[in-house]
C-alpha cells in the first residue's frame, strides 16, 4: 500500500508538471484545435463525417496537413472522403524535420511529395502532434500502376503491363464461427507477375517509368526479340527453328518493362542517360519527353526518343563460378579458398565416375624408402593419390567413365565464345623435365607438352535452353556417361557428333593435333596460369566417336575442328557458317553445361597414361558475339 501511494504521488506530480509546462494549444488535442479553427471548418466537417475526430482526440501522435476552407471548396463532393487520409501521417514531424524531407508516407498508404502540399510556415504544436496548413487538397493520388490502367487505351506498353495481371482463384481453409467446423472457401486474388520485378504498385517505392510511344515500343520489342527467342517443344525440327512467337513476345516485352523502369533518383528529367532497375542504360533524347505524370510512388515519363544498346549493356558477359555446380556424379569434390581465383574460390574434383570401374597400378615410396608397386587401390585412397602433394605417380590401364560438374547458365539467343580458367596447381603435376628435347619449346610456350608436366584433358558439353538437358548415364553397359540429346549440338550437316568443346592450344598445327589421335597439344598444362589471375583458356569444337548401336551418345574425342569455319546444320536445313570456337545458341533461357574429366581421350573405352578423373575449375566465361 505504501508503494502504491508513492507511485500515485509520482504520477500526480508528473501530470501537474506537464500541465504547468503546456500552454495554449500544447494542452489541446489536434481535434480540439482543428474543430475550433475558423479557416479549417470544411476540413473539420470532413474529418468528423468520416470518423477521424476520435482518432485525432486520442493519445496517439499524428501530423496533420490541413487544407484551408478555400482549398476544400475545390474538391468534388464524391472525393471529399479521400482527403483526410491523404493529409494525415502517423508520428510527430516538426517543421525543422519536414524541411529536410521530400516524401512522407501518409495514412492512406501513399507517398506524398511534400512540395506538392504547398505548406504554410505556420506550425501549431498540439498535445498529440503537429498541425500545419496546406494550400492544396490531395485525394487518393494514383500510383504508377493505377496511372497505367488509365493510360492503357492510349499506349501499347501500358496495355501490355495491365494485361499481364489477372484474378487467380485460391481455395482457403477457415473455421465456421457458428459451428466450429473446418470449411473451405473460394477467393479471387489479383496477381500480376510483373510486380515481382517492377514494384510499380508498391506505394513505398519511388520509381520512374519511361512510357514509350507505340512506334518506339514496337521497335524496341523487335530489337529484343532477336536475342530472346523461346523454344517451342511442339515444333518440327526439320522445317523450322521451333520458335514460340507468342512466348518470345511475352519475354521480350517483359524485359522491356523492367529495363524501362528506373529508381526515381536515376531518371531525372533532362539527363541524357537513365539507369534502369536492371542495370541497363537508357539513351534518352530529352526533347522527346512530352509529359511527366506524377504518381504517389514516383512518376511516369512519356517519351519517344529512347534507345537501348544491346552490346555490353543489355547483354553482358556471363561468368559461371566453378563452385556453383548443381550436379555432380562424384563424392570427392572440394571447394578451395584461393586468393588468386575469382571470388576467392575454385573447385577441384578428385576422382572419377564411382559407378564405373578402373583398372590401374600405381607406385609410391613407403616410410622405409622402398618403392612399392601395386595393381589395386580402394576408391578413397585412389582419389587421395590424385590430389596428394606427395611424390606419387599413377598410371591407368583402362577407364570407363568420368567425373561431371553440371551447371545451369542463363544465355540469350546469340553467338558465344567460351573460355574457362582452369589451373592445376598441384605441385607434383608441375615438374618439367629440363633434359627433355622439347624443353626449349616448353619455355617458349608453357602449353607445349613436356615430360613431368601433366596435361589435364577437361571437356565441356552444352545443351541449348528449351531442348532436352544433358544427363548423366548410370548404365555401365554403355561406354558413354554423358547423354546428349540436343539435335543442335553438332557441327556439320554430315557429322552429327560434334558434341563437345575442349581447351586447345591456338598455336598447335594440324599435324600436332592430328586426325590419328595425337592429342599432345589438346588440354591444359598443369601450372599454366597460376601466377596470372586473368589467364583464360579458349574452347574449341571437338568431334566425338561415331555413334554405335550400343551407345549413340559417344563423347570420346576423335578429332578437333581444324578449319576456320564449319557448316552448322541449322533447323532450316540450311548450313550456317560458324567459327570453330563459337557456340551458336538458338534460344534464350538456361543452357545445361557439363564439365567432365579427361577419362575419355581417343575413345570411350581406352585412355592414355594420364591422371584421370581430375577437374580444376575457377570459372567459365561466356562472351556474347553481338553485331549491333
Amino acid at each position: 500500500m505504501i508503494l502504491l501511494a508513492v507511485l500515485a504521488a509520482a504520477f500526480t506530480a508528473c501530470d501537474d508538471s506537464w500541465d504547468e509546462e503546456v500552454s495554449g494549444t500544447r494542452s489541446q488535442t489536434l481535434w480540439e484545435v482543428i474543430s475550433t479553427h475558423e479557416s479549417l471548418s470544411r476540413f473539420s466537417s470532413t474529418l468528423s463525417a468520416n470518423g477521424y475526430a476520435e482518432m485525432l482526440s486520442s493519445s496517439g501522435m499524428y501530423t496533420v496537413f490541413a487544407p484551408t476552407n478555400q482549398v476544400m471548396a475545390t474538391i468534388p463532393a464524391e472525393k471529399l472522403e479521400e482527403v483526410p487520409a491523404a493529409h494525415i501521417t502517423l508520428g510527430q514531424y516538426p517543421k525543422a524535420m519536414l524541411d529536410t524531407m521530400t516524401y512522407l508516407s501518409m495514412y492512406n498508404g501513399k507517398l506524398a511529395h511534400l512540395d506538392s502540399l504547398y505548406l504554410n510556415e505556420e506550425e501549431i504544436v498540439c498535445r498529440n502532434g503537429v498541425l500545419r496548413f496546406s494550400n492544396t487538397a490531395s485525394t487518393n493520388v494514383p500510383n504508377i500502376y493505377e496511372q497505367l490502367v488509365a493510360l492503357q487505351d492510349q499506349y501499347k506498353m501500358a496495355a501490355f503491363i495491365v494485361a499481364c495481371g489477372d484474378s487467380v482463384q485460391q481455395i482457403i481453409d477457415y473455421t465456421d464461427p457458428a459451428t466450429g467446423k473446418a470449411k473451405k472457401d473460394t477467393i479471387y486474388e489479383f496477381v500480376n507477375p510483373l510486380f515481382d520485378v517492377i514494384p510499380i504498385n508498391n506505394n513505398d517505392s519511388l520509381l520512374s517509368m519511361v512510357l514509350v510511344d507505340d512506334e518506339t515500343f514496337d521497335a524496341l520489342t523487335a530489337k529484343y526479340w532477336k536475342y530472346m527467342v523461346q523454344f517451342d517443344p511442339l515444333g518440327t525440327e526439320t522445317n523450322s527453328f521451333n520458335v514460340d512467337s507468342a512466348a518470345t513476345d511475352l519475354v521480350a516485352q517483359t524485359a522491356l518493362a523492367l529495363d524501362l523502369t528506373c529508381r526515381l533518383t536515376d531518371a531525372q528529367k533532362g539527363s541524357a542517360e537513365y539507369l534502369s532497375m536492371s542495370g541497363v542504360k537508357l539513351t534518352m533524347d530529352t526533347a522527346t519527353v512530352s509529359q511527366v505524370i506524377n504518381a504517389s510512388n514516383g512518376n511516369i515519363q512519356v517519351a519517344s526518343g529512347v534507345g537501348i544498346r544491346i552490346k555490353d549493356n543489355k547483354i553482358k558477359d556471363v561468368y559461371v563460378q566453378g563452385e556453383d555446380y548443381y550436379f555432380t556424379n562424384e563424392t570427392y569434390v572440394y571447394t578451395r579458398i584461393r586468393t588468386t581465383s575469382m571470388g576467392g574460390k575454385d573447385v577441384v574434383v578428385c576422382g572419377a565416375d564411382s559407378v564405373r570401374g578402373y583398372w590401374h597400378y600405381y607406385s609410391y615410396v613407403d616410410s622405409l624408402g622402398n618403392t612399392v608397386v601395386t595393381d589395386s587401390i580402394v576408391w578413397k585412397n585412389y582419389k587421395k593419390v590424385l590430389y596428394d602433394e606427395s611424390n606419387t605417380t599413377a598410371v591407368h590401364k583402362k577407364a570407363v567413365g568420368g567425373a561431371i560438374l553440371g551447371y545451369k547458365v542463363p544465355l540469350y539467343s546469340c553467338k558465344y565464345k567460351i573460355y574457362w580458367r582452369s589451373v592445376d596447381d598441384c605441385a607434383h603435376h608441375c615438374q618439367p623435365d629440363s633434359t627433355a628435347l622439347d624443353y626449349p619449346k616448353y619455355l617458349e610456350n608453357p602449353n607445349y607438352p613436356v615430360g613431368g608436366v601433366l596435361r589435364n584433358i577437361q571437356k565441356m558439353y552444352l545443351s541449348m535452353p528449351g531442348e532436352p538437358a544433358l544427363q548423366y548415364n548410370s548404365n555401365t553397359d554403355l561406354g558413354d556417361f554423358v547423354l546428349n540429346y540436343s539435335p543442335n549440338n553438332r557441327f556439320s550437316s554430315t557429322y552429327k557428333n560434334y558434341r563437345c568443346m575442349a581447351p586447345f592450344d591456338p598455336e598447335a598445327t594440324a599435324t600436332e593435333i592430328g586426325a590419328k589421335g595425337n592429342f599432345a597439344r589438346l588440354g591444359i598444362n598443369a601450372g599454366v596460369g597460376i601466377s596470372d589471375p586473368n589467364y583464360e583458356t579458349p574452347l574449341l569444337w571437338c568431334k566425338t566417336e561415331t555413334p554405335k548401336a550400343d551407345s549413340p551418345y559417344f563423347s570420346g574425342i576423335v578429332d578437333v575442328s581444324t578449319n576456320e569455319k564449319e557448316t552448322y546444320n541449322a533447323k532450316t536445313g540450311k548450313p550456317i557458317l560458324v567459327p570453330k570456337d563459337v557456340f551458336l545458341n538458338f534460344y534464350h533461357g538456361d543452357a545445361t553445361v557439363f564439365v567432365t574429366s579427361g577419362a575419355f581421350n581417343l575413345s570411350n573405352r581406352t585412355s592414355s597414361a594420364q591422371i584421370l578423373g581430375m577437374i580444376y575449375l575457377d570459372y567459365i566465361h561466356f562472351v556474347p558475339e553481338i553485331d549491333e
